[in-house]
């Protein structure tokens, strides 16, 4: 399924074609996730290819339900890199053929989906290395750098809901 993307003419009709990545990308959300992330970027790269605009949202929805789903397991610091690597672009693209299909709406959740994943890792990131530093006593920055980051957040928050509005208006 891979190669598809990388051909002009791939062999059977486009809906055979998008049937099997969707059938690659439900059994890759039962089985293994790293698969149905690439199933379903391939898939959606091949569709913008042609213009396929819901069909390429849809592949990219697999790739979202895969990032939540590898989001919420415990992995390691090397597992975590390697499948973020490869959602990077994942919510954008997703927005983009959202946009393009004629769903405005749809296409600022899969914005606010991504920038909320990356927030909550940074956020995760954040836990640990205050940890260290409140192991080494400094109680004190610990405090002073929440109280700066919430206020950062509301900050990014209310910018967020300012530019949606302006985009739906």
């Amino acid at each position: 399924l891979g190669a598809a993307s990388a051909h002009d003419s791939v062999e059977g009709s486009p809906e055979n074609v998008a049937d099997s990545f969707r059938a690659a990308c439900i059994s890759g959300l039962r089985n293994d996730l790293q698969w149905a992330l690439g199933a379903s970027r391939t898939w959606g790269e091949w569709a913008v290819a042609r213009g396929a605009w819901k069909e390429a949202a849809t592949a990219y929805a697999f790739g979202g339900n895969a990032i939540d789903q590898l989001f919420r397991r415990q992995l390691g610091r090397d597992e975590k890199e390697a499948w973020l690597r490869r959602a990077q672009r994942l919510p954008t693209r997703a927005a983009f053929a959202l946009a393009l299909a004629g769903d405005p709406a749809g296409a600022t959740t899969a914005l606010e989906r991504g920038r909320a994943f990356l927030l909550s890792e940074t956020l995760e990131e954040e836990r640990a290395e205050l940890h260290d530093v409140e192991a080494v006593g400094r109680q004190d920055l610990v405090e002073r750098y929440s109280e700066v980051s919430q206020r950062l957040r509301r900050s990014a928050d209310a910018e967020a809901v300012r530019e949606g509005r302006a985009e739906l208006n």
